[in-house]
């Protein structure tokens, strides 16, 4: 589960170079599969029955395994099929008998045979030439490798590694291999999808990569609740399809597991700090530090949540220490630089970025911020713009990109500033949230309200009155619920706008202006929320949305249908699901035929409201907004998983390279 470890792998397959390593990936997961069903059929089957031959038992026959070996390169299938199938009946059998010619038979046929001859080639049988093979055997022995690479820890040691069966003939002991085995294979199943989606380039295959991946972990789970390390794997998929809620679920029983464990801790506190919940996030990575005071990643994450709450102070203490545990580490400086930034200290902010620089040459992003730094200290360095074009792979770069649009904002090159500004919308997938750190340059807004034709009077009707909201009104579809009069706004970091509509902890029915449908050229029209729904006093809670439309009969008085009133309803079930998500984009399942209506009128029962729009094309119904104020300049933070971050003791390995090909 951890990305440092996928990557690994990657690089190592793509310098094999192997033509076939999907072909083959295909077949290590039909092999799993078959394997496991066959193996628990008939370990169930033998469950509380005396095994027959036990004392016969042996470990997997040196001719078996070496024809194993030999047929590495043919298809897997096949070869375990062959190992656990009798061909007289065609069907697995729990003890197999390894035949000198080399064939193989079930126990049972042996017996029913009325002249020992192979079925197969008609060689005579001699009593000592029979090597008898459990399944177990097979499954004990294919997996060894897999054990000692440390991804699956063995249930149980047997006395004689050349016994099959455990000592204890106990019903519940049976029980207890099974349900462990199981779960391995589960496991395994699911890292292999796990690494298949690290290597999708497909948005969809890899979202079916961790579904199948999830599907396996839970059932382990099932047959293993307390396992730390399926746990574990759970709570990682679930971030990486953004079910953070559920992700929070796993980490809170591995939490009631060990409560000391700070990897756990500092991931549960990234996830909060992804929700936009800041001040829970800070506990969460301070309980962290307290476990593991030298690690400067939790430190590190704990001054990014003060940063974005605006504590500045508070955030220095956190980088000062990090830097003083580990002072090669850029990315502590980085962060230092913008908290100098936002506090307006320039001073100090080159002497960051600099420190950067001097760690890692390379570091084009701390070039960048260290060239508007300097541009704003003295309003004179006119090469900037020179500088950062020579920057290799800006323009597919958002975050330079961001800062170079900035740059031409501070210079007053408007022109090419909306060059960039709109390229920005297409690197981002039109998230708006990188506008926040624009909003205070009037003077572009002023611009782009002109370039756009927008007048003075346009839009006071409904209550836009600044440039930075008419532009988003027009061009981008947004409307702020802070452009209503007489409700109560309040200051909110996590706001486009600055400001969003807090009913606290009730839910009040708000009704917006009618507003005009924008042309567009796409069929539909979908409308999105942007809310955040805090508490539920009340099972009898609902957040209801109503889409009012209608045309102007002056134009249209022949149409039938000029006036249409939608509506759509979460009841408590699904509004509870929503709880503790943070700020979301929430896409109202009513499509509006594009063309058809001249206005609309909205209204929603909800509680927190930053603003609604409208978007061309449909996505998920619940989308998470980057966070305005931390994304432009957002630089890559490691995995919070990866072993290099963490003790070696706190992580699991996944299975190696090795270990993979060796079964292909």
């Amino acid at each position: 589960m951890i990305d440092d470890d996928f990557d690994q792998y990657i690089k190592k397959l793509n310098e094999n170079k192997s033509s076939d390593i999907s072909e083959k990936f295909q077949n290590l997961l039909l092999y799993i599969k078959e394997k496991y069903f066959e193996d628990l059929k008939i370990s169930s089957e033998n469950i509380g029955k005396e095994k027959e031959g036990k004392g016969k038992g042996k470990s997997l026959n040196q001719n078996s395994y070496l024809r194993i070996e030999q047929a590495s390169n043919s298809n897997i299938i096949d070869i375990i099929a062959n190992e656990m199938t009798c061909p007289v009946s065609s069907e697995p059998e729990d003890q197999l008998c390894i035949l000198k010619c080399p064939h193989t038979l079930s126990l049972n046929n042996l017996k029913l045979l009325k002249q020992k001859i192979c079925p197969k080639c008609r060689e005579k049988i001699e009593e000592n030439d029979i090597r008898y093979l459990p399944q177990n055997s097979i499954y004990k022995n294919l997996y060894t490798r897999f054990s000692e690479s440390g991804h699956i820890i063995p249930s149980i040691k047997l006395e004689n590694s050349n016994q099959i069966y455990d000592c204890d003939d106990s019903d519940n002991s049976d029980a207890d291999l099974i349900l462990a085995e199981t779960s391995k294979v589960y496991i395994l199943l699911g890292d292999i999808y796990l690494l298949e989606a690290k290597l999708c380039n497909n948005s969809n295959d890899k979202n079916n990569s961790y579904l199948a991946a999830l599907d396996n972990y839970l059932i382990a789970l099932k047959n293993n609740p307390n396992s730390y390390l399926c746990l574990k794997k759970c709570a990682y998929v679930y971030n990486k399809q953004k079910k953070y809620l559920n992700s929070l679920k796993m980490l809170d029983r591995l939490l009631n597991m060990n409560k000391n464990d700070s990897l756990i801790l500092c991931y549960y506190g990234e996830i909060l700090k992804k929700l936009g919940r800041y001040n829970e996030a800070v506990l969460y990575f301070t309980d962290a530090n307290l476990v593991d005071p030298e690690n400067t990643h939790n430190l590190n994450r704990r001054a990014i949540s003060y940063y974005a709450l605006q504590e500045y102070n508070k955030a220095l203490l956190d980088f000062d220490k990090a830097t003083q545990l580990n002072p090669s580490n850029s990315l502590t400086y980085y962060y230092k630089g913008l908290t100098y930034y936002a506090m307006e200290n320039f001073y100090d902010a080159i002497a960051a970025f600099e420190k950067c620089i001097e760690i890692d040459p390379n570091d084009n992003l701390s070039k960048i911020q260290l060239y508007l730094m300097k541009y704003l200290l003295s309003k004179k360095y006119h090469n900037i713009v020179t500088e950062i074009s020579q920057m290799s792979n800006i323009n597919e770069n958002k975050s330079l990109f961001f800062i170079r649009c900035k740059i031409y904002i501070e210079l007053g090159g408007y022109d090419k500033a909306l060059l960039d500004f709109n390229r920005l919308f297409e690197l981002y997938n039109e998230d708006i949230s990188f506008i926040y750190l624009l909003q205070n340059y009037l003077n572009y807004w002023s611009y782009l309200c002109g370039y756009y034709k927008i007048s003075d009077i346009d839009y006071k009707d409904i209550g836009i009155i600044d440039n930075f909201k008419k532009y988003m009104y027009k061009v981008k579809k947004v409307y702020f619920i802070s452009n209503i009069r007489n409700i109560f706004l309040k200051n909110d970091i996590n706001s486009l706008s600055g400001r969003s509509f807090d009913a606290k902890d009730v839910h009040l029915n708000l009704e917006l202006p009618k507003l005009q449908l924008p042309y567009v050229k796409s069929q539909f029209l979908y409308i999105v929320w942007k809310i955040c729904v805090k508490n539920i006093l009340s099972k009898n809670a609902t957040m209801d949305f109503i889409v009012d439309l209608g045309v102007e009969p002056s134009l249209y008085y022949s149409l039938p249908d000029q006036h249409q009133k939608r509506g759509h309803r979460l009841e408590y079930d699904d509004l509870s699901k929503l709880v503790g998500l943070g700020w979301i984009e929430f896409t109202v399942p009513i499509k509006i035929k594009s063309n058809k209506f001249d206005w609309v009128q909205l209204s929603i029962t909800a509680n927190q409201i930053d603003y609604v729009r409208f978007m061309q094309f449909e996505r998920d119904p619940i989308y998470f907004p980057k966070m305005g104020h931390l994304l432009p300049i957002y630089k890559f933070h490691p995995n919070i998983l990866s072993s290099k971050n963490f003790p070696k003791k706190e992580t699991e390995n996944l299975i190696t390279l090795e270990d993979i090909i060796c079964y292909l």
